[in-house]
């Protein structure tokens, strides 16, 4: 996992879950992960991405929304999160579809708290 939050730890910020591009999950991958994330940290959020799925498909949206259980469940970053918002979707490409397929998952929605979702880019046809 990758975990990039705002610089200033006396608060909490909302949470956005990060699903990456096809072959966009692998380690080689982190650095243009982390840009992204730093971007989105130093507007105020926590940005947090998966990094499974290096050199497959993701048509699931299993990764993403077990992100949000991770972040939830560590003793580390759970703690910067403000989990009376609304956590926000975002994905470009394969990780676009996604966000696409998450944001429409009622039953996660509910759940989980999600409140927005951005798709950049995704492909042009769902499963």
């Amino acid at each position: 996992m990758i975990v990039v939050r705002p610089t200033d730890t006396s608060q909490t910020y909302p949470l956005i879950s990060w699903a990456h591009p096809w072959r966009g999950g692998s380690t080689t991958t982190e650095f243009v992960i982390g840009r992204i994330g730093a971007d989105i940290a130093s507007t105020g959020y926590i940005f947090v991405a998966h990094t499974s799925a290096a050199f497959n498909y993701c048509w699931t949206t299993d990764d993403q929304i077990l992100t949000i259980d991770w972040i939830k469940n560590d003793a580390t970053y759970s703690s910067y999160v403000d989990w009376t918002s609304q956590v926000g979707l975002l994905g470009y490409s394969m990780g676009a579809q996604q966000t696409i397929m998450s944001a429409a998952n009622k039953a996660a929605v509910a759940y989980y708290n999600i409140g927005a979702a951005a798709a950049l880019h995704p492909p042009h046809a769902l499963p």
